[in-house]
This record gives structure tokens, sequence and C-alpha cells, in this order.
């Protein structure tokens, strides 16, 4: 958790994230009730839509090279969900979009106002106002001259 370009990835919301770390899969299994897991994997067969959040949900991702294992998919059909996409050539999603996607459905859900209220504005149509444009990077340098 010290990676340079994990620390990154949360940019300044880490102090608003309650992290837990396992030392692995059998003990997070042993500490989390089964009830509050849901599993996203490319080879499920129930649709996002049908995935039911709770404040207390789990989401679990398989990995981006082997996906969900066969055996979390077999013993939990029914809490194993997939983001559909259109067929052909492109067979999933990388796992950070994936999970943007997945949480972005269970805020929605929830009732968080200000992803609600964006998801209506989109569904009748209406663009949601456009966030505030932040500095574009040049150089590698923004227009600050910070990098």
């Amino acid at each position: 958790m010290d990676d340079a370009a994990l620390k990154r990835a949360g940019l300044d919301y880490w102090d608003a994230v309650d992290l837990w770390v396992h030392p692995g899969w059998r003990a997070f299994r042993d500490a989390m009730s089964r009830e509050r897991c849901l599993y996203f994997s490319a080879k499920a067969e129930r649709p996002l839509t049908e995935a039911k959040f709770q404040a207390n949900s789990v989401l679990i991702f398989g990995n981006e090279t082997d996906g969900m294992p066969d055996r979390i998919l077999e013993k939990y059909p029914e809490r194993c969900y997939t983001i559909p996409m259109q067929s052909g050539k492109v067979r999933s999603l990388n796992l950070a979009t994936a999970a943007g996607i997945v949480l972005y459905e269970a805020l929605r859900q929830l009732g968080n106002a200000a992803a609600a209220e964006k998801a209506a504005e989109f569904a009748d149509g209406e663009p949601a106002a456009a966030p505030r444009a932040k500095p574009r990077r040049r150089g590698g340098r923004t227009r600050r001259g910070k990098p």
C-alpha cells in the first residue's frame, strides 16, 4: 500500500477511504459475510442492472489477466454480474473502468444525490452541467508551471 502509483491513484481521497487490508483471500472471506459480496466478471450471466446494492456491499472483481475464478461463478451465480457490452472485437473492459462503472451504479441505486441527479439528467436526454475545467497539461507542466 506504500506504492507511489497506488497512492497517486487515490489522489486526495485516501483520508475518506475505510481501508481494510487482508493477508489473503481466505482471511478476507472469513472476515466478510457472504451476503455482502457482489461479484463482477465478463464471464457472468446476469447484467449489472440486476445487482441490488446495499450500503455495506462488498464489490469483488476478477483480475485483468484471468478474470473471476470459475469456482466463484459456479458457487454464487445469483450474485455474479457482468457489464453488458456490444459483441465484437472488445471482449471486456479494463479493471479500473469496470470498477468505476459498477461504483457509479451502486451510488446511483443507494441514492447519492449528486450521482442520481446526473443520471436522471442524462436519462432525460439533457446533459448534466459540465464540470469546471482543470488546467491543461503541456509538456508535463500545468499552466501554472508546476509539474
